[in-house]
């Protein structure tokens, strides 16, 4: 496939211009022509000089009739000054600061000349157009002029004219080779222009309906392959095998029914979603989603305790030593009834390695530790994961490709994942949504505070510590400087604590980051829970998972530095006890977009609603944990429209029913193989 071809392989490029690709980060034919322009300068009105006029763009063809130069006291050209004639009149066009082009403009030639017009002292001229000179012999369309201009995203040193070009004569290289990959009944079906014709109409189009055209097209196909990647693979779990789980009905109700509180319907229900799909012969992968205190720990305990009730192993995966071990107190205190061997295995704990391979602990909860290909469990069943999206996939798969028959999968997310994302991305998983809380869960006041009030805000954290409360204090930075970087506008743990001491002398103040030992972290979060810290000073470590009944207030600074759905999780650290929670959040840097994303968090009737306005102001990149590598980084279709993402869900669905392994469909296939998701890979 000549997508596949490398850059550096090409004959028809010479060594600059393949270095310089290279260093856009591209690396392919295929890299190079899916680098759509960013916008689009609309210089295709070509009009007599004579029907010039102020503020208008447009393009000339004409004479450049005169040209002179202005230089600076050091006798260095600062201004070029052209006069271009045609048969209706003559015109100006100023270029500051290039004085190459003293060199590069012709006097006598005929160029094609476009840009903006601007008026000054009631004399209109160009400033700094585009131009090329157009030759008598010369049949080659305009690029630069007279057209659509692509402008295309830029890197140091590497202008857009200079891929302009490049681009157009490598399209013309290539366009006779480029084949198209997408089914002839869907191209028909939704009317799409064909693979070459529609690279080039992005590129170089020969209008604005054409473009769109174009547009439309590659909208579809970024939604239809990611889709067809994912729905392949949840056809291919399905033919693994798994453990079929009975459900055992009395014991589980048994159990709910001694529960110091009520499930919610929203638990009930979800609960007895996943039971039933581990009835089934074939791993389940589902997704529990809920916000912030929903319950979804409860839900995979419930699950998992019927597991160990069918003589069955679980295991359960927390990103970080501190998670895992708040999970392991939670199964200790609940299941205590049970004689059930649970075991925290973490990073430092490699001792019980043999007994888990054995079988002789029913509930295995850790970190990455479990990803080890030293020890296989004896019959493991059902795994959890806990925040899903911070683990990449080849971990998660390591459990299903480890022995021929797969436990079962279940994801557990306080991060709500909007429905269109649902239906793209996490398209191979079942879904299982919290959309209640437990009664008394009250809602959290947020407030935003600018500078100019930060000592308003230092009062009302006074008073909310002399009432009982403690306060997390959360910074997007350990230290001002780090790895020889100064970032002097965002704050930082350390010198936070510092200058919160001068302010509160008679308040605890201690602090807690991710590179601190997990011993002196335990410690530090044991003694916040038991009331000898008043201020906790953190970095985003504290986002998830951290259950502490007395942290009543949580002041993030940088607010607009996190995503909404990282400021929701970290809101949703205070108000779990008795106390109401309060959110602060200190903005330095009140742009249009940090206030948008504000509003959001505070305007959010639920967390649905909030991750659908996540994903509009970020993107899937952002929204998808941090832009990690490998996440779709779409460059045209928008996760936000429904009836784009279902019209493809269709196509899909027809697709795989005729042929799922897409063998009718080579150059489809390979396509697909393209497509990276660290939700698949």
């Amino acid at each position: 496939m000549i997508l596949d071809w490398e850059i550096k392989k090409l004959n028809f490029l010479t060594l600059r211009e393949k270095n310089r690709l290279l260093k856009l980060g591209l690396k392919t034919i295929k890299d190079v022509v899916y680098y759509f322009p960013h916008r689009y300068e609309d210089f295709s009105k070509i009009l007599p000089i004579s029907h010039l006029f102020d503020e208008q763009k447009a393009t000339i063809q004409a004479w450049l009739t005169k040209i002179t130069t202005k230089t600076n006291p050091k006798g260095t050209i600062f201004l070029i000054e052209g006069t271009f004639e045609d048969q209706s009149g003559k015109i100006k066009a100023v270029w500051y600061n290039q004085p190459f082009l003293y060199q590069t403009l012709k006097k006598g030639s005929f160029y094609s000349v476009a840009g903006k017009l601007v008026q000054k002292n009631g004399e209109i001229f160009f400033s700094n157009p585009n131009f090329e000179i157009i030759l008598p012999q010369n049949s080659l369309p305009c690029i630069h002029t007279g057209r659509l201009v692509p402008i295309y995203p830029e890197t140091k040193g590497i202008k857009s004219k200079w891929i302009r070009k490049t681009m157009f004569n490598f399209l013309n290289q290539i366009k006779e080779k480029l084949e198209e990959f997408l089914p002839s009944f869907l191209l028909e079906k939704e009317n799409f222009l064909p693979f070459p014709e529609a690279v080039w109409q992005m590129h170089f189009p020969d209008s604005l309906l054409k473009n769109k055209e174009a547009r439309r097209r590659f909208e579809f196909e970024e939604i239809f392959l990611l889709q067809l990647k994912v729905f392949k693979a949840k056809i291919k779990l399905k033919q693994r095998k798994a453990f079929p789980i009975p459900i055992q009905l009395e014991k589980i109700k048994n159990f709910i029914n001694k529960l110091p509180f009520e499930l919610t319907k929203a638990q009930k229900k979800a609960i007895w979603e996943i039971l039933k799909d581990m009835e089934k012969n074939h791993p389940m992968n589902r997704l529990l989603q809920g916000d912030v205190g929903s319950g979804k720990t409860m839900v995979a305990l419930i699950c998992a305790l019927n597991v160990v009730f069918s003589g069955y192993q679980v295991a359960m995966i927390a990103p970080t030593e501190i998670l895992a071990k708040q999970h392991y107190e939670n199964f200790k205190k609940f299941l205590r009834d049970f004689n059930l061997k649970i075991l925290i295995l973490t990073s430092n704990q490699k001792e019980h390695l043999k007994d888990v391979t054995e079988g002789n602990f029913d509930i295995v909860i850790g970190t990455h530790a479990l990803f080890q290909n030293k020890f296989n469990f004896k019959k493991l069943a059902f795994v959890i994961f806990d925040e899903q999206h911070r683990f990449g996939v080849e971990q998660r798969q390591s459990f299903f490709l480890k022995n021929e028959i797969s436990p079962h999968f279940l994801s557990m997310s306080a991060t709500p994942i909007p429905r269109t994302l649902a239906l793209t991305i996490y398209g191979d998983l079942d879904f299982s949504t919290l959309n209640e809380m437990p009664k008394g869960r009250k809602k959290i006041q947020t407030l935003i505070f600018q500078q100019k009030d930060l000592k308003k805000m230092y009062k009302m954290i006074e008073e909310e510590i002399k009432n009982g409360g403690k306060v997390f204090f959360v910074c997007p930075r350990i230290e001002m400087k780090e790895k020889g970087k100064l970032f002097p506008d965002l704050r930082a743990v350390k010198e936070e604590v510092k200058k919160l001491k001068k302010i509160f002398p008679e308040m605890k103040i201690k602090m807690i980051y991710g590179k601190m030992k997990n011993e002196e972290k335990e410690k530090i979060i044991s003694d916040f829970e038991k009331g000898e810290i008043d201020i906790l000073v953190a970095t985003n470590v504290i986002e998830e998972g951290i259950d502490i009944a007395n942290a009543t207030l949580i002041v993030i600074q940088n607010a607009e530095r996190f995503g909404l759905s990282q400021l929701y999780q970290l809101r949703g650290r205070v108000g779990r006890g008795e106390k109401e929670g309060k959110c602060f959040l200190i903005t330095h840097l009140p742009t249009e977009k940090s206030v948008k994303r504000m509003e959001a968090l505070l305007n959010a009737k639920n967390a649905f609603e909030l991750a659908m306005k996540d994903l509009e102001i970020r993107g899937p990149g952002d929204f998808l944990s941090k832009r990690q590598t490998g996440n779709p980084n779409f460059k045209l279709a928008s996760l936000t429209n429904l009836e784009l993402i279902k019209k493809s869900e269709k196509s899909v669905k027809t697709i795989l029913k005729k042929d799922p392994s897409l063998s009718s469909f080579p150059l489809l296939k390979k396509m697909v193989g393209h497509v990276k998701i660290i939700h698949l890979e």
